[in-house]
């Protein structure tokens, strides 16, 4: 549930949500030093993955996040460059043209595709390259995902490895079982393997220890 009241909806219109990025363009979007980028996902995905430097809403569910967004732009000036993401590209979607519409904000971006099109794509540019993914990557972490999976493993830096949510822990031990049982998933960047067996040996040990003791 988007937690908007059914008596009183927001009537947003969802082809004016911001401007829809690629990842090229969202990667060189976020080296602007002025640019607030929001994670439009709740914490528990925030705290396993982000990209560098975004701000995270701190929601519990996706109906928090109207009260939230008035929290982290209070006083912001409505030309501030504003980039939008989360995990495909749904809810950013929602969160545009709430900040678009509703907020009065008139610089906005948003990633197409979400993290899962950007990963993607950055893989692909790493491969090309033949350089490691980490180093290409500004997203750090495990991609919170909403199918058997769990979590896809993106690098070995999780934003915030002592969460202690639920969902944020057992995504960790998920990644951390996957990768003890098939290795580390080749993708043909140079150093690769040993950046994701330096996770298994550190913090998705960890993490599944935590797990199992809750």
């Amino acid at each position: 549930s988007d937690g908007i009241d059914p008596a009183q909806p927001l009537e947003l219109d969802a082809e004016n949500c911001g401007e829809p990025l690629e990842p090229d363009a969202w990667h060189a979007a976020l080296d602007n030093p002025g640019a607030v980028i929001l994670d439009c996902r709740n914490s528990y995905e925030s705290d396993v993955g982000a990209f560098k430097g975004a701000v995270p809403l701190g929601t519990t569910v996706f109906r928090d996040t109207w009260d939230a967004l008035g929290r982290v732009l209070d006083g912001k000036p409505k030309d501030t460059p504003l980039l939008t993401y989360c995990t495909g590209g749904i809810r950013c979607v929602k969160v545009g043209a709430y900040i678009t519409q509703k907020l009065g904000y008139s610089n906005v971006g948003r990633l197409e595709g979400g993290i899962v099109n950007y990963t993607q794509h950055i893989r692909r540019v790493a491969e090309t390259e033949d350089v490691p993914f980490a180093n290409v990557s500004k997203f750090s972490g495990l991609n919170y995902v909403f199918n058997d999976r769990m979590a896809e493993f993106v690098t070995p830096d999780i934003p915030n490895p002592a969460s202690a949510d639920r969902r944020a822990v057992e995504a960790k031990a998920v990644v951390a079982n996957r990768l003890r049982r098939f290795g580390s998933p080749a993708n043909g960047a140079a150093g690769e393997k040993e950046q994701r067996r330096g996770f298994h040996s550190s913090a998705a040990s960890r993490a599944t220890a935590r797990y199992q003791a809750s």
